[in-house]
């Protein structure tokens, strides 16, 4: 029997305006560190790029400083996250 090996789709990722903090790297009166893009003010994000449909790409759901719990703030569908 012929083995068939998986591989995996490539999936390119390219820098977008992280939703939080409009890209400012900061977020709030206090200019803290944004917690989306970790202060990067870019998130990396799966081609073609897709804004989050839970929060319509804004990054936050009802008050402001609740992060989207679906893109976790950054505003985009399929980001890679900032690691603290």
């Amino acid at each position: 029997m012929e083995e068939r090996k998986m591989t995996q789709p490539f999936i390119n990722y390219a820098p977008e305006t992280c939703a939080y903090c409009g890209g400012k790297g900061w977020a709030g009166v206090s200019h803290a560190t944004c917690p989306a893009c970790g202060g990067q003010g870019s998130v990396l994000v799966a081609q073609p790029a897709r804004k989050c449909a839970f929060c319509g790409g804004k990054g936050w759901t009802g008050v402001r400083h609740h992060l989207c719990p679906a893109c976790g703030g950054t505003g985009w569908a399929h980001a890679l996250r900032h690691e603290e």
